[in-house]
Order: C-alpha cells, then structure tokens, then sequence
C-alpha cells in the first residue's frame, strides 16, 4: 500500500492503493475526510438505532482501534449513517440509498461492503452483518492496523495522529467460500487458541457467509435409516465405515432426498449439504465409473430440494476413486471440490478440475493434506503454505480455471507457516494481491519487527520458508537461535521484541524434535516425552507458533516405538512458559547447536564427461538399481555411437492406483526446453524395458517418476554415463535395492569435503581407498566435513555401502556408479582435466 504523508496526515486514497483488492473502479473521484488532526478525533462511529448486538460490538472495536492509532476518542453513536462513520448494513441506513448495490437475498453475496467517503463521513456498508465487519476490518487495514497472526502480540497499530481517508469502492471476494481449517486450525487447539485464531480469521476476511460441506456422509445416510437398510442389505455396496449406496434404486434415492431436506430444515443458514461418499472402494462397476456413481446421486439430490430449497446446492469432491471427472453431466446446483490431493490413476490436478467444469458442476478446490502436523510436523521449508513462490501462482490459476471455494486443512504452526496462512487470506479475497506479494512480504516484515526486519527476513528467506530449502540438523537450529539473536539486539519496540521471542518457541521444539527422531529405544521414549511436556507448557499461548500438545502428542499414534505421555497424570507438575524461559533456550540454543566448518560452493549443471586416463577404462556393466518416489531427475550424457539410453523401469512399487511412472528425456542442444521422447510404464510392479532413441549429443536429462507416493525403481549399468544430482537445490531421495558404491570427483585445491547425510549408514573412501569417514558414528542426520588428505584432491572419492541419501556440498554434487563414465561440470573439467 502506498502511503501518502500530507502534513503528517495518514491519507489512504483509492485510486493510490497498489494491492487493496480493488473489486470495482471507483464511480467517481473520492472526497477527502479526516478522521483525526493531532491526536482529536473528528469523526463519531454510527450505528442505526436498530442496529443488532453484533453490529454495534463492531462499531465498539472500530472505534478502539481508531483511538488506538491516532490517540483520539471516538465515540459511538445512533445515526441516520448521514454524517459520521456508519457501520452496518445498508438497509440499516435507508437515507443512504444503497439497496441498488446490494442482493443480501443472494446467498453467495453475503460478503460485499462498500467503502465510500462522502462530505460528511465514511460509509462502511455491508450486505449482511458479515459484509460490515469486512468494511470495518478492510477500513482498518488500510490506515495501518494489522493482524498478521493470531494474539494481541501481532495486534498491530500504527502511531497516526493525523488520518484522512479517500475511498469509493465496492468490494466482492474472487472466492465466495475461503477456509483454513481442520487437522490442527479447529480440532487440536485448546479453547483459548481457538478464539484468538476466529478473531484472526474474521479481521483478515477469511470468514465466508456462503460455507460449502463436502464432508462424507454416506455412513451418516445409513445411520438415519439403519433400520431400512438393515431389512435391505442389497442396497448397500460394502460394509461398515466404506460401505456405498446403490443409486440405481430409487428408494435409495428417495432416502438421500430426504437427507438432505432434513439438513435444510433444521438449519435455515445452510447453503449446502453434502453427498460425498464414505471414503475406500466397494463400487458397483456395473453402475459405472465411481464419479458416475457419485454424481447420479448427488443430481437426483440436488434436483429433489430445488422445489422447497431453491439456489441450495449439494457438494461433493472429486477425490480418491473419483477423482476423474465423470462421463455424465453435473447439475449445476453440484458443487464439486477437487482436491489436490489423494488423486487416483496418475491423473493430474489442471485436466481434473477443468474436466468436472466442463461437464457443468460448480467447481472449487481443498486439500485435505494442506499442511497439517501428521505430515509435516511443523518442520520449516515443507508443505506448500511454506512455498510463497507455490502459493502466488496457484490461487490465481485455480480462478483462472473456474473455481470459486478454496479450503485447506492445517495446522496451526504459525512460525513455519503462517506467513502462508496471512498470504492466502489475501489471495483468496483477491488473487491480484499475487501480484503485490512483494510489497506484502515488505509490509509484514517491516510492520512486524521494525528494525530488525532485514534480520527477520533474512531467518525466513534462509531457515523457514520452502526456497531456503532448509534440512534439520543442528547446524540449522543452531543458525536459527544465532539469526534469533542478532534480530532481537537491534529491535526497536517492545512488539517487535516479543514477536521475535515468539519464534524462540518453534526453534526450541525443533531441538526437541530433533532429540526425539534420532533416538531409539528408552532414549526415543524420553525425548518423546520432554518434546511433549514442552509443547504442554505452550498451552496458554494465544498463538500456536508450533501446533500444541494435542498435535504433538499424536505422534505416539503412528509412532509404534513410543507411548503417548498423559497429561492429566504428569501434566500437574509442568508450568506454562515463561519469557525468561525462552531466554534461557536461546543462549542454551547457541552453546548446544555447532554450526558447520565449512561454506558451500555452488556449481554449473552444464555437465560433461570426465574421461581421463587413469579412470577411463573403468566401467561398473552390473546393474545399478535406485527406489524412489515423487519426481526424480537423472542427468544422462551419450557414449560415442550408443544414440540412446535404456533403462529397466517398475512402477506401482507402494501403491498400484497412483498411475503410471512417466519419464521424459530433455536435450540440452534441443532448441527449447521440451521432451524429446515421453515414455510411460504402467503401475504394475513388473520390470520394463524403457530405450530412448536421441538424434543429439551432448547432456540430456530424465524427468521420472508417478508424482506422487505410487513408489518406482529405474535400474541402468554402468556403460551409461549417469549422474545422479545430490545438492540441496536438486537431489534425488532415494533408496537402493542393495548397498553400493556411489562415486563423486574432488576438484583440485579442495581442503574439505563437506556435506549431509540423512541416514547413518555408508563409508566415505578417499582416492587412495582408505576410510576417511564411517557414517555410522553420526548417529543422526546431520552435515559431515572431511579434511582432504593430502595427493587425494583432483581424484575420485566414493561412498560405499549406501543406501540413503548423501548431499555434497564443498565439492560437485553429481553422484555415478563408475569414475570412467562420471559427469562434472564443465568448469571443473576445464581446470582440472582439459
């Protein structure tokens, strides 16, 4: 937001606002108000005189947040909304003659507000009590008030004795349903959390007046009517939690209408019911596909309740066995969440939600797995509310392809994630705010900590955020608790100070965290439970800068070598933090976490082969076999006459249902960067034998794998130049099927060869073939330095017996199972081998 200081007045104008969201042009020029000269307030708050209890709670907070910022006494007062602040909803205020701009019938537009300045005052006009509370929230924000996370810790309120205001705008959310919830946000958190995370959510408009429910209900269905189902078990496809409907039975039908009517009638504020199904297989392939089967329920539905329910709507997911659009068209009272996640037969996000929209349904978008703690466990640089870059491009895209409801489920966790979390609160209201990311990134950093902003932003860019690509390891926390340390002795505000100790909280759970994943055995069970006493003492905290005990705690359900710690029996004995605690467990941070002895280097791709005498004639012709899941690249290189690269692929490895491995080959001579040759192998679990045909020379490179946890093998021999990358920025997380050897080239003048490990498992062999280091003695993931012997730089060192993954960071990171076939970057060769 640009700010335009005019004798030390705070002037807000429309037509200046750079990222504000603007819905629709301004209808005129907009008259200057001002709200405050030197610290007196000029303007009351007005409510109607029949304005509701909340309405008037609203205009409360309004003007506390106006005396706030500007040291004036606003008063509230009844009105007419002529003169003064009005607050409310436009038909509170009919001398204002605002009904044209409103349809507060219209369930989907019950979030609209105008913000109009007139000669008199400021309209700050909703469609509903919720389009107010959006007006006032809105209006706030735009001379200065803040609330980044949840807390009265980031209530933020500029110093602003001067204000004036210059508005015309009518405002509409780009998505009529926005949703953080779930997993952690609303079902882990203590009371207090929770309230502070609603007030969170209603002053960052991320509070919808239209809610979409596609939750599972057949069980719900039959539950109802057990005792019909019961005397028609045929009915029913399947038993217990996965059991489906038979929809080529009326009567079936009939019974889900009337489901659904009854979940109108009893809640008028509903707008939509769900039908999605239990989840699980157990269709009736003679109905169709699952998607088929889906939607032939949910149009009956949706076509029963229009006579008494007209415009609700039914919702369901494209998800799991029916995530593939369906061969039938959609009612267009259907809404139809696709989810990101949890897609079956390889398909693809884009062709999926495009598909169901162009068969008629109401399209939107969740992600049951957005970022909850069962996956992440709040570790910095993971899930995608931690990839900025992710989220600036995808909210707009999802728009752009029709969707218009977005929901994720997450954990709270707002130190790794929440800058995410405020992010796509704007985004959501309006993807142009995508745009501005930058000026928003500023506005956070510089709002938040004050002096100590570049520092700060330095810590996420560097530590949290996914494009630092940060790895668990003491040298990242003890970096964190350093970074902590040089913010706080040059913030300039007792906010700023408390919101950089907040972070103090997550680095200590990562060292606990940490203390925990490494250990085995008693020592496993007692780190568990100092990791679980701690985020116990976080309870009282407004806001979870790491998810809470609740979440923590659930790590002993799918950890099988740990028991759950009870609070009620150990809990009396643990006091809630305390500033001076986290004092202490920064400077015990930085004593008990060693940074590395070395800085990592940087190297091209541009790779070429190494060929020198002494390894030349060295082949390893045995097959080499990697396990991997996800995506995965390989950078390949042509021998004199071979014209292509055969591999032995498998596909389906952990799960059959997650489509095929595909692999596509790209040339660097190729004239833009496209496939040359796409493959696919089905997920079948048998070897195939996959030959690309290449007119070129030179470097290649293989994109492969199911894009998700479907799991694949690729098997090549050691006549093929191959090299696997092992940096940070580009690595393969792979297994092998046996331990082997794995070769990399030491540059001449190389002092130390440093890197990381995640697994103890493995030797590091120097040229000459003696051990230089046993991996075993690690103990932990963790980095790894090795002084060079000396006569053993500008050679070949290898790692014997892996099996995990090895990241060299000091030396080239390009892993191949034979020195005479390796791959280094040009620039290595040129100076070492030309």
């Amino acid at each position: 937001m640009k700010k335009i200081r005019i004798s030390r007045a705070l002037c807000i104008t429309a037509l200046a606002c750079c990222f504000l969201g603007c819905s629709l042009a301004p209808s005129r020029t907009p008259v200057k108000v001002s709200l405050a000269q030197d610290g007196r307030a000029l303007q009351p708050v007005i409510v109607s005189a029949g304005a509701s209890a909340n309405t008037r709670e609203l205009a409360k907070e309004l003007a506390k947040y106006l005396g706030l910022i500007t040291g004036g006494d606003f008063l509230v007062e009844e009105g007419d909304g002529v003169n003064g602040i009005a607050v409310g909803n436009y038909d509170d205020f009919p001398k204002l003659k605002l009904e044209g701009l409103f349809d507060a019938q219209n369930n989907m537009r019950q979030d609209e507000y105008l913000l109009r300045t007139h000669g008199k005052g400021v309209y700050l006009v909703g469609a509903t009590e919720l389009g107010a509370q959006h007006a006032v929230w809105d209006f706030l924000y735009r001379i200065g008030f803040r609330q980044f996370f949840p807390g009265k810790v980031w209530e933020i309120c500029p110093d602003e004795p001067n204000v004036s205001v210059s508005l015309d705008e009518f405002q509409s959310p780009d998505f009529t349903y926005r949703a953080i919830h779930g997993s952690g946000m609303e079902l882990f958190v203590l009371p207090k959390t929770k309230e502070a995370f609603y007030q969170w959510r209603d002053r960052n408009r991320l509070t919808s007046g239209y809610r979409v429910v596609a939750s599972h209900v057949y069980h719900d269905i039959i539950r109802v009517n057990r005792a019909y189902f019961d005397s028609h078990p045929e009915y029913l496809l399947g038993t217990g939690g996965e059991a489906k409907l038979d929809v080529s039975q009326p009567e079936v039908l009939r019974i889900a209408a009337d489901y659904a009517l009854a979940k109108f009638e009893a809640d008028s504020n509903l707008n939509v019911v769900s039908m999605e199904p239990s989840d699980g297989g157990g269709w009736k392939e003679s109905l169709g596909s699952p998607s088929d089967q889906v939607v032939m329920l949910a149009n009956h539905v949706a076509r029963a309740i229009q006579s008494r329910f007209p415009g609700k709507k039914i919702g369901i997911l494209g998800y799991n066995f029916h995530s593939a659009p369906p061969t039938i068209k959609v009612d267009s009272n259907v809404i139809v969440m696709v989810s990101e996640y949890a897609i079956r037969e390889g398909l693809q996000f884009e062709p999926i939600l495009k598909g169901w929209k162009q068969m008629g349904a109401d399209v939107g978008v969740t992600d049951p797995v957005f970022n909850i703690f069962t996956y992440l466990h709040d570790l910095p640089g993971q899930g995608k509310a931690s990839d900025l870059n992710l989220l600036a491009t995808s909210f707009p895209r999802h728009k752009e392809l029709g969707a218009r409801y977005w929901t994720g489920s997450s954990s709270p966790a707002w130190a790794p994630y929440g800058l995410g979390y405020y992010l796509i609160s704007r985004f959501l209201w309006d993807v142009g705010d995508a745009q501005q990311m930058e000026e928003l990134l500023a506005d956070f950093y510089h709002r938040s900590f004050g002096a100590a902003a570049p520092e700060m932003r330095e810590y996420y860019e560097r530590y949290l955020l996914a494009s630092g690509k940060p790895l668990l390891s003491e040298n990242l926390i003890g970096l964190m608790y350093r970074k902590l340390k040089e913010a706080l002795s040059v913030a300039d505000s007792p906010g700023a100070i408390a919101r950089i100790k907040s972070y103090i909280t997550h680095v200590r759970y990562l060292e606990l965290y940490f203390a925990y994943k490494v250990s085995e055995g008693a020592d496993r069970q007692e780190n568990f439970e100092h990791l679980a006493r701690y985020a116990y003492s976080l309870r009282d905290c407004e806001s979870d800068m790491i998810s809470g005990f609740p979440a923590v705690n659930r790590l002993a359900v799918y950890d099988k070598r740990i028991s759950r710690w009870d609070e009620k029996v150990y809990g009396k004995d643990v006091r809630l933090l305390e500033d001076k605690d986290m004092l202490q467990y920064l400077e015990q941070g930085i004593v008990n976490n060693e940074l590395i002895d070395f800085t990592p280097l940087s190297f091209s791709t541009d790779l070429v082969p190494w060929k020198d005498k002494a390894s030349g004639d060295i082949t390893q012709a045995a097959p080499f076999t990697i396990k991997v899941g996800g995506n995965n690249l390989l950078y390949l290189y042509p021998n004199a006459g071979q014209g292509g690269f055969t591999f032995e692929v498998a596909g389906g490895l952990n799960y059959s249902n997650y489509g095929p491995v595909k692999l596509k080959l790209y040339a660097r001579e190729h004239a833009v960067i496209e496939p040359i040759a796409e493959k696919e192998v089905p997920a079948d679990k048998k070897s195939h034998t996959v030959h690309f045909d290449t007119p070129y020379k030179g470097l290649h490179w293989l994109e492969f794998g199911d894009g998700s946890v479907g799991g694949s093998s690729i098997t090549w021999t050691g006549e093929q130049r191959i090299a696997l990358p092992a940096s940070v920025d580009s690595r393969i997380k792979f297994s092998m099927a046996q331990p082997g050897d794995l070769f990399f080239y030491v540059p001449k003048g190389t002092h130390i060869v440093g890197g990381f490990s995640d697994s103890p498992s493995g030797e590091l062999v120097s040229a000459d073939g003696k051990m230089v280091l046993d991996f075993k003695s690690m103990k932990k993931p963790g980095y790894f330095s090795v002084a060079a012997p000396k006569g053993q730089d500008g050679a070949w060192w290898r790692f014997t017996q892996v099996r995990g993954n090895k990241l060299l960071l000091t030396v080239p990171p390009y892993l191949t199972t034979s020195p005479g076939q390796g791959l280094v970057p040009r620039e290595v060769k040129k100076t070492d081998n030309p």
